[in-house]
């Protein structure tokens, strides 16, 4: 608990930067019932006098019972919390507190300066307390619009009452279509998830103003995830900047494929934002087109008449790659490269079937923005997508010259061509085009006068990913003082940095993780810090059966790729502690918890990451007296599949493998399946069947 009120009070804090805010306010009020008063506690908040009030607005304002508000009668003394996400200026505020009869604040409010982008994460891995159909999360949007809204929840299938969540958004109950009429206002039902996850995607479409998004929850469901894209304003869509130079003879028309170049980026944007892993920040299309103008000046370059993109070149390899067309050959292995994606959750090889070409100017664009979304992933080695900043996949779509890519951003951010021929006048932030003749004339008098501006201070992504490191440390160990101090969400610059440098987030996480453990203050600390900076997934359950969670996951080495941990976080003698196996061998790793015993209690199953070895798996047992005990090692063979299951019906869990073994020198191969039986007396897996057939 941080501050029990039963008057007035106000709690300041300073923005160490004018910018994008959430605050997040947890706390808790009784009814009267519980109180033995007529009326019970209501709470509600006004931020540098702001007074929030009704939507829709009525005739009399109302400040309290709204969803940015708490009520006892409602709440009957459980916790309710409220993000307000707003712009803030540089320098002191206050939250003013202004109790009815009382409150508790539970924790002291969090104050995190969101990300300048569309895709905003909120609220991960919040479990309701258990009660009956009770306000439980509300998001407070001021003067901002929401374009979309994504949202993860977890629902289990409980006796009698299971979970359910219900999600409100400006006084609308959104409906659960598949529920008989009693049940549509409970939009995730745990009888129909039955513990498992829930994704779904909302378009509110709200212009900018006020708007709340509700949460109430029936029993003890799970959050896992809010995330809202606040979008542009209507009149700010689909602009494309207008090129008002014409070339050297005064005819070229630079502006002549706008409409095509807006068709291919709002196709390819509306698709990917709607897959799992959707990108933080969408393509921009006055970015494709500054790409268009250096790679065929807009069409009027020979030979980029039509293939104004250039993706279907001689020697480029994007179309057949795209294709998949099993032209471009591994030298090493002799067989056909094949690319892959993540696309909704799963990886799959990339194939269009012969549908991409370059053969129109239509098709030049459409591919080639396609292609530079391919350039702009990754995946992980827990097969999840990664995306690059735009200016490092623009560098992975050219020749991979910094010249290249910086010609390009001058264009786009600049309007300036290598020819310092101005394109087009950036008016937005001031500047007019005899600003942007005086800012020219006054570099080239630095050149001429020997001054050299390096790159490195206008161009952070060109560090070096050693210096990128260093500088983002700085942040991170200036950051750090905030999450010893118990604040949540404290490494928002870390992350901003990080990606903008392209450095290794998970590497800092491997160096630092075990600082973050010592200065914890609770499990969901750990995680608000760590969802920052590792990529993974972190598990929290009871494996110790202690009545308490622990946190699981797999460390990798990012840079040398030789030894994983296999790490826990525990509470022992009140004190959070890492218990750690390190394992030789493998570059990477899958976790997964799984009762393979039968005692109510989940083993570690660990996949080891071997390259085409697959993924052999190992399982652990952590006992009371805090130790890790293998109980299971699968043997050798190339990509294993595993099947869990109780195949004679006797109640032990039996685990069949099957995969490939091949022995290059004798030229032999055969399909392996082998399946291993749990035994009680031993404590172990015991083989019971294994069959090769040579291939």
């Amino acid at each position: 608990m941080f501050k029990r009120i039963t008057r007035p009070f106000i709690y300041n804090f300073s923005a160490s930067q004018k910018g994008l805010y959430a605050i997040s306010v947890t706390a808790s009020c009784k009814s009267g019932k519980l109180l033995g008063l007529f009326g019970g506690e209501d709470l509600r908040v006004e931020i540098d006098g702001l007074k929030l009030r009704e939507i829709p607005v009525k005739d009399k304002p109302q400040y309290k019972d709204i969803p940015s508000t708490w009520n006892g009668t409602k709440l009957k003394g459980l916790s309710k919390t409220i993000i307000f996400v707003l712009n803030l200026e540089q320098g002191e505020h206050k939250i003013n507190f202004i109790p009815y009869k009382g409150a508790i604040i539970e924790k002291e409010p969090g104050i995190v300066l969101l990300d300048e982008r569309k895709e905003i994460k909120l609220l991960t891995g919040m479990q309701a307390q258990d009660g009956n159909r009770h306000p439980w999360i509300a998001i407070a949007l001021i003067n901002l619009p929401l374009n979309r809204l994504d949202v993860s929840v977890k629902c289990e299938k409980r006796f009698f009452d299971s979970d359910d969540v219900k999600i409100i958004i400006d006084n609308k109950i959104q409906k659960n279509q598949k529920a008989k009429f009693w049940a549509k206002n409970w939009y995730w039902q745990g009888r129909f998830l039955k513990g498992q996850t829930q994704e779904t995607r909302f378009y509110p479409d709200l212009t900018k103003g006020v708007h709340y998004i509700e949460f109430w929850a029936d029993r003890k469901p799970t959050l896992n995830w809010v995330k809202i894209n606040l979008g542009q304003a209507t009149e700010d869509k689909n602009i494309i900047q207008k090129y008002i130079y014409r070339g050297i003879s005064g005819e070229e028309d630079y502006n002549r494929f706008d409409n095509e170049i807006l068709e291919a980026v709002q196709y390819w944007n509306d698709i990917f934002s709607k897959q799992e892993y959707p990108p933080e920040e969408l393509l921009d299309p006055n970015l494709v087109k500054a790409m268009i103008f250096r790679e065929s000046r807009v069409g009027h370059e020979k030979g980029g008449e039509v293939d104004v993109m250039q993706v279907g070149n001689a020697g480029y390899s994007a179309i057949s790659t795209l294709n998949n067309d099993g032209s471009i050959i591994d030298p090493v292995t002799g067989q056909p490269i094949k690319e892959h994606e993540i696309i909704d959750g799963k990886e799959q090889v990339l194939d269009y079937h012969g549908e991409a070409n370059a053969n129109t100017v239509y098709n030049s664009i459409h591919w080639g923005v396609r292609w530079l979304y391919h350039k702009a992933q990754r995946i992980t080695f827990d097969d999840k997508r990664y995306w690059r900043a735009w200016k490092k996949a623009v560098k992975r779509y050219g020749p991979g010259t910094d010249k290249y890519v910086n010609a390009i951003w001058n264009i786009y951010k600049n309007g300036i061509d290598p020819d310092n021929n101005i394109l087009w006048e950036k008016k937005k932030n001031g500047f007019s085009l005899i600003k942007i003749l005086f800012i020219i004339s006054a570099i080239t008098i630095i050149f001429l006068t020997g001054c050299y501006l390096g790159t490195k201070l206008n161009n952070d992504e060109d560090l070096t990913l050693n210096e990128a490191q260093k500088v983002v440390n700085k942040i991170f160990f200036k950051e750090i003082e905030d999450y010893k101090n118990g604040k949540d969400y404290v490494f928002v610059g870390t992350s901003r940095e990080c990606r903008k440098l392209d450095c290794i987030a998970d590497l800092l996480f491997y160096k630092h993780y075990k600082l973050l453990v010592e200065n914890m203050r609770d499990n969901q600390h750990f995680l608000n810090a760590a969802g920052y900076l590792y990529s993974p997934m972190l598990h929290v359950r009871d494996i110790d059966n202690d009545g308490e969670n622990e946190i699981i996951f797999s460390l990798y080495d990012p840079l040398n790729r030789d030894h994983i941990f296999l790490v826990i976080v525990d509470k022992i003698n009140n004190k959070f502690q890492t218990i750690e196996k390190k394992m030789n061998g493998g570059y990477g790793a899958y976790l997964q918890l799984l009762d393979v015993t039968n005692d109510l209690q989940p083993e570690i199953l660990l996949f080891m990451t071997q390259g085409r070895s697959g993924y052999p798996l190992y399982i652990y047992q952590y006992l009371e007296n805090k130790e890790l005990k293998q109980i299971f090692h699968s043997e050798f063979s190339l990509f294993p599949k595993f099947t869990f299951s109780d195949l004679d019906n006797d109640g032990l869990m039996e685990i069949k493998m099957q995969g490939e073994l091949k022995d290059a020198m004798k030229s032999y191969r055969a399909n392996v399946e082998i399946i291993h039986e749990y035994d009680k007396k031993t404590n172990s897996f015991i083989k019971i069947k294994e069959v090769e057939e040579e291939i």
